[in-house]
């Protein structure tokens, strides 16, 4: 039981960050921007972008309560 909260939180946390890593990245990559816009992306994400972040919160977030419920 212990071993599938940890896999629950590691998954949890290589959502959000890996995902958002990724979304951050690929937006860049596609407007042909520098790296160095990394560090602001609130200039660099547009309106699907976005939707992406915001859907990556939503399975986060659904990960999170899974793991609450079953540690209960």
């Amino acid at each position: 039981m212990n071993e599938a909260l940890k896999i629950l939180d590691v998954l949890a946390i290589i959502t959000w960050l890996g995902g958002g890593n990724y979304v951050l990245y690929s937006s860049i990559k596609r407007q042909g921007l520098p790296l160095s816009h990394y560090f602001s992306p609130f200039s660099v994400l547009k309106g699907k972008d976005w939707l992406k972040i915001f859907g990556l919160l939503i399975l986060t977030f659904v990960i999170v309560i899974i793991r609450y419920n079953i540690s209960k």
